[in-house]
């Protein structure tokens, strides 16, 4: 594991050992968001709770099912959910309840240390799957921006900002990107060769505040704006003149923001060019929605990596409390064991992740990561320069920031 990837895991990494990761949670645990399991442990049959980040849902679903298979007295209700929601739950457990003693949920990257127990509440973390942070464009839009900014890297944060700030020439608009001359070279399809038709530049990503995704976008924006993979600084984030450049590029997001990424980019899928032309997600959902996007929407999904960029690990981790008996956690670590297993771990290619065993190859596997049209799309072995993850501090200042600069549609 990088130096990079371990920070990640450990500081920022509380949302991704919750949520966008997978937790088995106590029988006590009740889901802030209308969502009630329960476990119990019977003579013949245990029963545990699995919470998972949505965007893992389809191999998740597969795998819980090959294990019931061959674990028929282990039951497994799983609950999907977004990362923050879930994150919000876990920190309201007490040693005896859930009851949330100030009414506050607890910062994040706060929970192991400070959380309603006053000691670790998440144990035995391993990382499943690896998807790195893509910004993903419908084709014709990605032609013409490309074709536009061919000169200066294409599409990347950079090009976002210089297109959407208003004291520039392109103003936020389609119909300043470049001109009718540039537009015939690109075929487009007839009844989509204006791009003065398509009005302004839109932006898509989810909820810094609810999903790690959005976190990790935060993060690499950062990152690409002091181009530096070392990691950045309170005074970085806080620096006026990023500010001014965040704001800007978030100018370009025009659709309220989903706190799930999963059904952000379900979202994106059905809504298509009319409501999205750039979106930031993990490159997971641009795989598995790739065919989707042309069946509902006639054309697919460019990928773009930043060229500073990071990894989601979505780890899981079973969490340390009372209700949760011997029988339960054996049978939650023999279900963490069984994700890493060769054939669950090659199965998680299937559905566009990338293995967290390092002895699984991710190109010529035979999966969606060799299929032709998606490597014509950018799909990459090369994501980018891997950047070093922040302190929590940090990352709580950048996220302030945001906060201050972005009016939620």
């Amino acid at each position: 594991m990088s130096r990079s990837r371990l920070v990640f895991f450990a500081i920022i990494g509380i949302a991704l050992l919750f949520v966008a990761a997978t937790v088995v949670v106590p029988s006590i645990f009740k889901p802030i968001a209308d969502t009630q399991a329960t476990a119990q442990t019977s003579q013949n049959t245990t029963q545990i709770t699995v919470v998972y980040g949505t965007e893992k849902e389809q191999w998740f679903q597969d795998a819980i099912a090959k294990f019931q298979t061959v674990n028929p007295n282990i039951k497994i209700t799983a609950v999907g959910q977004g990362s923050m929601d879930a994150y919000r739950s876990l920190s309201q457990i007490t040693q005896g309840g859930t009851t949330l003693a100030n009414g506050k949920a607890i910062p994040v990257n706060l929970l192991n240390g400070s959380n309603q127990l006053g000691r670790p509440l998440a144990i035995s973390c391993k990382r499943l799957v690896l998807s790195p942070l893509v910004i993903m464009t419908w084709t014709n839009r990605a032609n013409v921006f490309n074709a536009f900014y061919k000169d200066k890297g294409g599409i990347s944060f950079d090009n976002l900002y210089d297109a959407l700030n208003l004291a520039g020439s392109i103003r936020g608009k389609w119909a300043n990107i470049g001109d009718a001359a540039l537009w015939k070279t690109l075929g487009l399809p007839s009844d989509d060769n204006n791009p003065a038709s398509w009005g302004l530049l839109k932006l898509g990503h989810t909820n810094p505040q609810d999903s790690n995704s959005g976190v990790m976008m935060l993060v690499a924006m950062a990152n690409n704006y002091y181009k530096q993979t070392q990691v950045v600084t309170a005074q970085n984030v806080t620096d006026d003149k990023f500010a001014s450049w965040l704001q800007t590029i978030e100018s370009g997001v025009t659709t309220p923001l989903i706190s799930s990424t999963g059904l952000f980019t379900n979202d994106v899928i059905v809504k298509g060019p009319a409501s999205y032309d750039f979106v930031v997600a993990y490159e997971a959902l641009a795989i598995e929605n790739y065919k989707n996007a042309i069946g509902r929407q006639g054309q697919g999904l460019q990928i773009t990596y930043p060229p500073f960029n990071l990894y989601s690990d979505h780890p899981m981790c079973l969490i340390d409390h009372p209700s949760i008996t011997q029988k339960q956690r054996d049978a939650a670590q023999k279900f963490q064991d069984f994700l890493l297993t060769p054939d669950i771990q090659k199965l998680a290619l299937q559905y566009g992740f990338r293995p967290a065993d390092p002895n699984i190859p991710i190109f010529g596997a035979n999966s969606g990561f060799d299929d032709p049209a998606l490597k014509a799309a950018g799909l990459s072995a090369q994501i980018g320069q891997e950047i070093q993850i922040p302190d929590a501090a940090t990352i709580q200042n950048l996220l302030t920031i945001w906060q201050r600069s972005f009016r939620n549609p």
